[in-house]
């Protein structure tokens, strides 16, 4: 089975595209049930959206003044759809469809899962492993 997490990569996104997809997450969520209870809440991320857009509308000029807030206003909803995309991860525990349904794009998990005994044994805090794997790659030659 693969597990999947909510894309977390807006850092390379230019204001109007974190908008764009503030946006979309805001319409997806509202009225999902899958998600009753978003952490950072829904008001919140709304009025950042509104916030950026705001700043966005208002930068026409494009003095140094209007590009600091955009850029401001830009971190902020990036920092809020990060906190979003941990809690629709975590949440939606791996699946790929309820991810989609908050609309986030999604990204496989590439942890490693724990094997059934290792976790039961885990529960015990006196247990130790009786062995593990060593490996490593041996390069000849430059």
């Amino acid at each position: 089975m693969r597990f999947y997490n909510a894309k977390k990569s807006f850092n390379n996104f230019s204001a109007v595209k974190v908008l764009a997809t503030a946006k979309k997450v805001i319409h997806s969520l509202l009225g999902n049930s899958a998600f009753t209870d978003p952490k950072p809440s829904l008001t919140n991320l709304i009025d950042q959206a509104t916030l950026l857009e705001n700043a966005i509308n208002q930068s026409a000029s494009r003095n140094i003044i209007s590009l600091s807030i955009i850029s401001a206003e830009r971190k902020n909803t990036i920092a809020m759809l990060s906190e979003m995309a941990d809690y629709v991860s975590i949440t939606a525990n791996g699946n790929k469809a309820s991810i989609h349904s908050a609309g986030f794009e999604t990204t496989r998990y590439r942890g490693k899962i724990l094997p059934g005994p290792m976790q039961q044994n885990q529960e015990n805090e006196n247990y130790q492993p009786t062995s593990f794997l060593l490996s490593w790659k041996l390069k000849i030659g430059i």
